[in-house]
């Protein structure tokens, strides 16, 4: 499961009291952090792009009820993955959270499946930022790949 959220280590900086906005980070971090949100997002990963293909066969696109009840799905996935971006964006805040090529990943998709809601089918590529050894497989195969 993805850790590549490895936010600061001390929030604060120094001895003083932390301020609010650094005990938002924090929640934001543990929240983003925690085993069972990074499992929620895998499974939600993993149903989204299962239903994205099961919305292209005929019975599910000739009729409205159904396709209607299966965009409605998909715009809630889609506002669930933007309100895990931003908690990551708040808690790494935007120096390391650009700086971390997976959380980049991660935002590109959110935001060209909103520009592009057609293209559903890019949210599934979140699933190789959440997975550990796959993002280990791309690095390795991009490692090898002629510059």
């Amino acid at each position: 499961i993805n850790n590549n959220s490895s936010g600061p280590s001390s929030l604060g900086g120094d001895s003083a009291a932390p301020s609010d906005y650094d005990l938002i980070r924090e929640k934001c971090g543990r929240f983003v952090d925690d085993e069972r949100t990074q499992l929620f997002v895998l499974i939600l990963i993993a149903i989204n792009s299962i239903m994205t293909g099961i919305a292209t066969y005929p019975f599910v696109k000739d009729d409205p009820p159904l396709f209607d009840a299966f965009r409605k799905f998909d715009r809630t996935v889609v506002s669930i993955f933007t309100i895990e971006t931003l908690l990551q964006l708040i808690y790494n805040g935007p120096d390391r959270f650009f700086k971390d090529g997976w959380l980049v990943f991660d935002f590109t998709i959110v935001v060209l499946s909103w520009i592009f809601f057609e293209l559903s089918v890019l949210r599934a590529l979140r699933f190789v930022t959440q997975v550990s050894i796959l993002r280990n497989v791309v690095v390795a195969l991009l490692s090898i790949v002629p510059s």
